[in-house]
């Protein structure tokens, strides 16, 4: 289903769900894409996944599900993740998980009105996802959390080979400025790394 809560009309829009396995293999049997008009105000059907048996032999014990929404030149515009297991209720392969190797880049960018600006970009170099990467920025010395912070997205799962950037903002305070902030990532059921 898309939901369109603003009043705007977007022409030309493909929706589009991908399903990996629990290896991080797209089971491209399971991969569906519609093109639509999104109204204004509105929430629509747009396909139906798991109609029939098709793929079904595919999946894992758990599983991964992108929803995106792309606009006619191909640029995702929203997109969200799920997982679900093969046995309907059961996530618990989610524990067992291997750790995916990831990779990290920080840029600072300049400070503007008495806010400043860090750029996080993680990259999963493995060939296995990397499941509910929370990242989180702290101030070195204390470790002590920074808040408030305005973050583009929280937790994220991150596909074999994959890359996403995370865009924090934060006020500059007595405490701390972008020199002295500390990023830090945690995937689900291992320690945190800190990311210099």
């Amino acid at each position: 289903m898309i939901t369109n809560s603003t009043y705007k009309k977007y022409d030309d829009m493909t929706a589009v769900a991908m399903v990996f396995n629990q290896h991080g293999k797209q089971i491209t049997s399971l991969r569906l894409s519609e093109k639509m008009n999104v109204l204004e105000n509105s929430a629509m059907n747009c396909f139906r996944l798991f109609s029939d048996s098709t793929g079904m032999e595919e999946l894992t014990d758990v599983n991964f599900l992108r929803l995106a929404l792309k606009n006619s030149q191909g640029k995702t515009v929203s997109s969200n993740d799920y997982w679900f297991g093969k046995q309907k209720g059961n996530c618990r392969a989610l524990t067992s998980l291997p750790k995916a190797q990831l990779s990290y880049y920080i840029s600072r960018r300049e400070a503007k009105e008495g806010r400043y600006y860090l750029d996080l970009r993680i990259t999963n170099k493995s060939d296995v996802p990397a499941f509910a990467v929370r990242s989180r920025l702290v101030e070195k010395e204390s470790g002590k959390r920074i808040l408030p912070v305005i973050q583009s997205d929280d937790y994220i799962i991150l596909m074999p080979k994959e890359v996403k950037t995370i865009f924090f903002e934060f006020e500059d305070s007595k405490q701390y400025n972008h020199t002295t902030v500390q990023a830090r990532v945690k995937q689900f059921g291992y320690e945190e790394e800190v990311v210099e």
